[in-house]
């Protein structure tokens, strides 16, 4: 009985730890053939997505309509490979502006970024609190700062954003991801405490 009552207890334990505000904007596009990669130019209209995982409940922008949130992993999958931005600096920006005209995306940082204007979201998003949505219709596309870089982790160089191709352009959020929240994290170490006492007991009377 014991030992059933503390499975059902590791069990709900570790499910509460599925809920989290984690999620991800995944930005889809092309570069013009001018951008480059460590120096070297695209030569060519070259498809690239952008996965940029963030805290959607960390609004760092207090205006209604207009979130920013410090993104805190932001790779890049291109032809030849998948490239991870150096850590710290960058953000996400999001506009929600479906009443009126558009939807922003921008991706950045303090001296540029990169941006996408979508007329359709499906469904609506909130920009200070996203959730999954996807967007479509693009008919704006531009770098902030002309060429915009973006500093790769180790040895990869930079990727230089001078322009954009043809498209098309599309972005989605995803999420949330399974990460555990602080009172989570409580509920699974008592969880974890209770499994190593009764595993504990069990020796001492063997």
């Amino acid at each position: 009985m014991k030992r059933s009552l503390l499975l059902l207890t590791a069990s709900l334990g570790l499910a509460t730890a599925a809920s989290a505000s984690m999620v991800t904007l995944n930005y889809s596009g092309s570069f013009d053939p001018t951008s480059t990669l460590g120096g070297t130019a695209f030569g060519a209209d070259t498809p690239f997505t952008f996965h940029a995982t963030f805290d959607s409940a960390q609004d760092t922008y207090a205006n209604v309509g207009v979130g920013i949130f410090n993104i805190q992993s932001l790779s890049v999958q291109l032809p030849s490979g998948s490239y991870t931005a150096e850590p710290g600096g960058n953000i996400v920006q999001l506009m929600d502006l479906t009443g009126f005209w558009a939807n922003v995306v921008i991706i950045g940082s303090s001296s540029g970024g990169i941006q996408s204007l979508f007329s359709a979201a499906t469904p609506n998003f909130s920009a200070d609190v996203p959730v999954a949505s996807a967007l479509s219709g693009d008919f704006w596309n531009l770098t902030s700062d002309n060429p915009y870089a973006i500093v790769l982790d180790g040895a990869q160089g930079d990727l230089v954003i001078k322009g954009f191709g043809a498209g098309p352009f599309t972005a989605d959020i995803t999420g949330p991801a399974a990460v555990p929240e602080p009172g989570q994290w409580a509920m699974m170490g008592l969880t974890f405490c209770g499994v190593a006492g009764y595993g504990f007991r069990r020796y001492r009377a063997s």
